[in-house]
């Protein structure tokens, strides 16, 4: 009982180390947010959005039970924030407010949203990977933004996989099943009827471009992530060089007097 004690004071105290207050309290207006529409949904729709607001609490829970030797006991807690975002845009908004609906190219904002944040995700996790239960480790800008890169690619892939599973079971229209492009579509201007040559075609055409948008901001996004860190390192790098000249110059001369 008193390690189960001491495993929740550590973690409290980790938190509130790693996140400021105001941090704090945005979480907790999230988790109002989605309690509401677990109140308030539809009952066919309350089990998902249950899920949705547990994952809420994800991060915590993470860092509350895993051992402590694994990466995940070593996950930023910052990385929860990208959890809540996803979640209010998606599921308040989008699913619950109908703004898929109603907000031109909504689909298509959170899916060029989705690889920035993918590639922030990936630099917690392989921040959290490097480093050890004693010592916290940042990675070179290369090994960032490659990892982050291919991490933002299986969450593209893995966000598809879902879609469709949740489309099989539950009959939902993820990938647009009953649907046509929009004559405006960028894409469909671009490439014109491309696969649709068939009926039933447009789940292929919703999905490849639901990954293609993501992919495009996943490339640029890593790209300025590995120009962003590697002027910080450059930047502290000069900055201690100029410590050290200041420290040598500091030191006292010795003067030797011989007769």
């Amino acid at each position: 009982m008193n390690r189960i004690k001491n495993r929740i004071k550590n973690t409290v105290s980790a938190l509130f180390k790693e996140i400021t207050v105001f941090e704090y309290v945005l979480w907790w207006i999230a988790r109002l947010m989605m309690l509401y529409v677990v109140i308030f949904c539809a009952e066919s729709e309350k089990v998902m959005c249950f899920i949705n607001m547990l994952a809420l609490y994800a991060v915590s829970a993470i860092r509350l039970v895993a051992p402590k030797k694994s990466f995940f006991a070593r996950l930023s807690f910052r990385s929860q924030h990208i959890i809540n975002f996803i979640e209010i845009v998606g599921t308040f908004f989008g699913n619950f407010l109908n703004a898929y609906a109603y907000v031109f190219k909504y689909d298509r904002i959170l899916h060029l949203l989705s690889g920035p944040l993918a590639v922030i995700a990936g630099y917690y996790i392989v921040k959290a990977i490097i480093s050890t239960p004693t010592e916290t480790k940042k990675p070179t800008p290369a090994l960032a933004s490659t990892f982050s890169f291919c991490f933002s690619f299986l969450i593209i892939c893995m966000w598809e996989i879902t879609e469709f599973i949740g489309d099989f079971l539950y009959g939902t229209q993820n990938q647009s099943y009953f649907y046509a492009p929009f004559d405006d579509d960028i894409w469909f201007k671009i490439f014109g009827n491309g696969a649709l040559h068939g009926e039933g075609q447009f789940p292929l055409w919703d999905t490849m471009m639901d990954m293609i948008d993501a992919a495009f901001t996943t490339i640029i996004f890593a790209i300025v992530m590995y120009a962003v860190l590697k002027l910080t390192e450059k930047h502290k790098e000069k900055h201690k060089e100029k410590q050290k000249v200041l420290q040598d110059n500091s030191q006292p001369v010795e003067i030797t007097i011989t007769e």
